[in-house]
């Protein structure tokens, strides 16, 4: 992770409801290809769609990460509603991150997904720290308390108070801490292998 090479940033917002194909966006259905396994647990339990991400997105703002125009990064993560489990399985394996070709139509799971919210940026004039623990894209991770793999990138990071006040009917998705998603520098093809969604408490 070459964290001098990106002292600016961008904040992440998530204020105005829907999703589009070509758009990034929080929560609602992803648009899987057709047939695509719907990313479970170790226990085989559905994952919870986070986010979607169009390579031109993540492209527009960490340019280090060479990946694919046509795919789309997807992270899914643990949570349950009604069973508190979920905390100790998110915080340990963290979320499921999956570079695919995205459908012409969203696909939704057995498990109940959030209302979507387009994701949108706003520039930041003044230089990024590792004490921002705003969302953001971009800059400097803050508080991450892992070493990098070689040959990863830091593209986002999502706090929990954000994410509450955007998802209000699923509170407590990162578990109360900071959601990182972490990419492989080089993503030319789909892949089920291609970067993590880290979740950790303070």
């Amino acid at each position: 992770m070459n964290r001098a090479s990106q002292p600016f940033y961008r904040e992440l917002k998530f204020e105005n409801p829907g999703q589009a194909l070509d758009l990034a966006f929080l929560g609602g259905s992803p648009y899987l290809s057709v047939g695509s396994a719907w990313p479970c647990e170790t226990s085989g339990k559905a994952m919870l769609h986070l986010a979607s991400l169009p390579a031109s997105f993540i492209q527009t703002h960490v340019p280090q990460v060479n990946i694919k125009a046509n795919l789309c990064i997807s992270i899914f993560t643990p949570y349950d509603i009604r069973d508190d489990a979920y905390i100790e399985t998110a915080l340990q394996a963290g979320g499921r991150v999956i570079a695919h070709l995205p459908s012409d139509h969203s696909v939704s799971s057995a498990r109940h997904a959030f209302t979507p919210r387009l994701i949108s940026t706003e520039a930041i004039p003044t230089p990024d720290s590792a004490d921002n623990g705003i969302a953001k894209i971009g800059g400097i991770p803050a508080w991450l308390q892992e070493d990098s793999v070689e040959g990863e990138e830091f593209i986002l990071q999502i706090n929990s108070s954000r994410l509450n006040r955007a998802a209000p009917t699923h509170r407590g998705i990162l578990v109360g801490g900071m959601g990182y998603l972490l990419l492989d520098r080089n993503i030319p093809s789909p892949s089920t292998a291609c970067g993590r969604f880290v979740i950790q408490t303070t």
